[in-house]
């Protein structure tokens, strides 16, 4: 819990930061995880709605199916962050991926 910056002296300081960092980054995995869960249905219901439309000779399931991959590819393709407490280690995440 952050008390006041003239309270932390620097080892402490860079401690929560580094806490900060490591409860960020399970945040980050942890959404990444629901984005390929996303997918794995999206993908899943695309294939048995195309497996109905070839069974059944209707186009409709079929339209459904790329409805649904289209859906994905626009609004679920990214993972959703929600940083909270640990939003000032967002940065130090993101020089760490864009930097190395």
């Amino acid at each position: 819990m952050l008390t006041g910056p003239a309270s932390l002296t620097p080892a402490e300081a860079v401690e929560e930061m580094r806490q900060k960092l490591d409860d960020y980054n399970g945040i980050v995995s942890r959404a990444m995880t629901r984005t390929y869960w996303k997918f794995a249905f999206t993908i899943g219901g695309a294939a048995l709605s195309t497996t109905a439309a070839v069974l059944t000779g209707n186009p409709l399931p079929a339209v459904g199916a790329l409805w649904s991959v289209v859906q994905f590819a626009k609004l679920d393709r990214s993972p959703v962050v929600q940083a909270g407490d640990s939003a000032p280690a967002a940065m130090f995440h993101d020089i760490q991926q864009h930097l190395g």
